[in-house]
């Protein structure tokens, strides 16, 4: 299996705008025997007739699953023994396939290979984090998998993995959520699941503001923490108790400072309420910190705009009040969950009786 046949598995909802890029950069791959798959999920734009312009993609229309369904069903219409994934938003280096396949085959019982990424924000200029170019060769385990999946080293559509491995493990859990529960289960498993140091995938920045991806994020970290549950979980999922509770006390963690940067005071709250429920205050002080900030920079400006736009001190004196009052309401909220899950609030500035914002 010198040149094993490599199948380029793309989901693609409503990707007219760049599911063209994408192909095209598997096109222009270095190693030879590749194959493109691309499931349209259900789209209701032009991406199903943009499909008919190539005639050397396996094309398949389907109605809307998710990513997960999309996935499954492309490795099953596909015939390579190796397995890669690509968004349809994302691209691919040209010598990505060449080098990941060395690495898979080179490894020893090797289950999977992730590579580093170039970020691509929406002015169009390319960011390399070091670490991803540091040409290091990591290998994960099923913990590093879970703990670190938001830190851009378990990345989807970077992934490259035997097929025989994607088939054992019935391929991606469409209930629990989220890609990285399989990469877990991967890691689980005697093997060896790898990440190698050097940006061999491109990722532009995803449209859409953050408040209107937030319930989509929240409802997939909520499937993936239930499968994970030692309660429920099979021999597959193992994790002990502790180190699944110290899982759900960092995520929820992580989904109150989102929720918080997104707007949503509700579920950041809820994310916090979680947090707590698992042993951390982390989340607590830090949402304890970061609200009366944000209460004395909205103070600042709108004084700094009430003086710029040459208006009296009524103005200047109301645009305080609101600003006071959003810090209140701040301090109560945390003060209220924090009572709710029978804990003090923190010495922190701004938290106070006395203290204010």
């Amino acid at each position: 299996m010198s040149q094993p046949l490599v199948s380029a598995l793309i989901p693609a909802y409503n990707a007219v705008d760049t599911l063209g890029r994408a192909i095209e950069s598997v096109r222009a791959q270095t190693y030879p025997n590749i194959e493109i798959v691309v499931v349209d999920d259900g789209s209701t734009d032009d991406t199903w007739e943009l499909l008919h312009e190539y005639d050397d993609v396996i094309a398949i229309r389907q109605p809307n699953g998710g990513l997960e369904n999309a996935r499954n069903r492309a490795a099953a219409e596909s015939y390579g023994d190796v397995l890669a994934l690509l968004d349809a938003d994302d691209e691919w280096h040209p010598l990505k396939t060449e080098i990941q396949l060395s690495v898979l085959l080179g490894a020893r019982n090797c289950r999977a290979v992730f590579t580093g990424r170039t970020f691509i924000r929406n002015s169009g200029q390319p960011h390399v984090y070091r670490r991803h170019a540091s040409g290091c060769l990591l290998a994960l385990s099923c913990e590093g998998v879970l703990f670190h999946r938001d830190r851009g080293v378990v990345l989807g559509p970077s992934a490259m993995f035997p097929r025989s491995t994607f088939e054992a493990l019935g391929g991606f859990d469409e209930r629990a959520g989220e890609e990285y529960d399989l990469f877990a289960r991967m890691a689980a498993r005697e093997g060896q699941v790898l990440w190698l140091g050097l940006p061999l995938y491109v990722q532009h920045k995803r449209t859409g503001s953050m408040s209107t991806m937030l319930p989509r994020k929240l409802n997939r970290e909520h499937a993936l923490l239930e499968a994970w549950d030692p309660a429920v979980a099979g021999d597959d999922r193992p994790l002990s108790d502790a180190v699944y509770r110290e899982l759900c006390r960092k995520t929820f963690d992580r989904l109150t400072r989102r929720s918080v940067k997104a707007g949503d005071v509700g579920a950041a709250r809820r994310c916090l309420a979680k947090t707590l429920q698992y042993g951390g205050p982390t989340a607590a002080s830090r949402l304890a910190v970061t609200m009366p900030r944000l209460a004395r920079q909205y103070e600042r400006f709108a004084l700094l705009a009430a003086e710029l736009l040459g208006r009296g001190p009524y103005r200047q004196w109301r645009a305080k009040a609101q600003a006071d009052t959003y810090a209140q309401h701040a301090r109560d909220a945390i003060r209220e969950t924090l009572h709710a899950m029978g804990m003090s609030a923190p010495n922190t500035p701004g938290l106070g009786a006395e203290g204010g914002c």
